[in-house]
């Protein structure tokens, strides 16, 4: 069960319950997503959650990437005395005041926003982009993508493509994937500085059949060449948390989000949530590349001097 504030419980398995039923009265976010807490916000075993007049109250050092907790501040109670307590909270505990990574519906339950400074994240935001637009790929918009995936078409001509979900519940299938992705590191650590991505995918696949991941894979010539890992949100809405390539073959990226695109839209997704790109400028010019519908923005609040 999840302490009261001011006290911080460890977030365990065994919440996924109450985490999903919170997040089920917002907007489908995949950071607050119970999958996404127990892996990236979990990456550095220090998560933990408090509930506070309703909201929900999350206290990790994953942004800071391990070096000293930080606190969000989810839901949109009273917002503006919580806040107020979580500041007095940050002074009396010697941390820095703020709350940072705060998603639209929590700043728009702020009363009197004229209190506080409050600063749109751009690097957190998330992208979220259309299953449809992915799965056809009509329309000049998507034409550089369109080209890049009948490329990858015709260079299969004479291999023995397969695509197929592999369920994540056995060990040999975590294995399959685990093995195969650490023998991929360019794919891995390209956009990764600080290293901990294959790690999370990692503790993701250990827990899977918990945290509700499932995958889409792409064999040819019987070889593991790629895969994807996912997970389902409210509001018709996936998760795509990682989509991992082997790069031996040219496009192969491209075609692998295709037949994700696909997978999903007949699974009746309608929207794939492409998480954020963190600053990194590869990032967010290849995810702004795919054409967003729209994103889920993120603030970062200071009270007033």
């Amino acid at each position: 069960m999840v302490a009261e504030f001011p006290v911080f419980s460890k977030v365990t398995l065994e919440d996924k319950s109450f985490f999903d039923e919170f997040n089920a009265q917002f907007p489908p976010y995949a950071d607050w997503a119970f999958g996404t807490l127990m892996t990236w916000w979990n990456a550095f075993d220090d998560l933990e959650a408090s509930r506070l007049s309703g909201n929900l109250v999350i206290k990790s050092s994953y942004l800071s990437m391990g070096k000293v907790p930080m606190l969000v501040l989810l839901g949109n109670r009273n917002i503006d005395s919580a806040m107020a307590t979580l500041f007095a909270y940050q002074a009396q505990h010697n941390m820095r005041q703020e709350l940072l990574s705060i998603p639209r519906y929590t700043i728009e339950a702020i009363s009197d926003p004229q209190r506080y400074h409050i600063v749109e994240d751009p690097d957190t935001s998330e992208y979220i982009f259309s299953a449809k637009m992915h799965a056809t790929l009509e329309g000049s918009e998507m034409a550089h993508v369109r080209w890049r995936v009948s490329q990858f078409n015709r260079s299969m001509e004479g291999h023995q493509v397969e695509i197929r979900s592999i369920p994540l519940e056995a060990l040999p299938a975590k294995l399959l994937l685990i093995n195969n992705l650490h023998t991929w590191q360019q794919g891995i650590y390209k956009n990764d500085n600080e290293r901990i991505e294959g790690a999370v995918i990692d503790r993701a696949l250990v827990i899977a059949e918990d945290i509700g991941l499932h995958s889409l894979c792409l064999f040819i010539d019987k070889e593991l060449e790629g895969f994807a890992l996912y997970k389902l949100l409210p509001e018709k809405h996936a998760n795509v948390n990682h989509v991992k390539v082997s790069y031996r073959y040219p496009n192969i990226f491209r075609y692998m989000l295709n037949i994700l695109a696909t997978h999903l839209q007949d699974e009746g997704i309608n929207f794939l949530n492409g998480e954020q790109d963190l600053g990194i400028e590869g990032l967010r010019i290849y995810k702004s590349s795919l054409r967003p519908v729209h994103q889920l923005k993120k603030y970062n609040i200071y009270p007033k001097s």
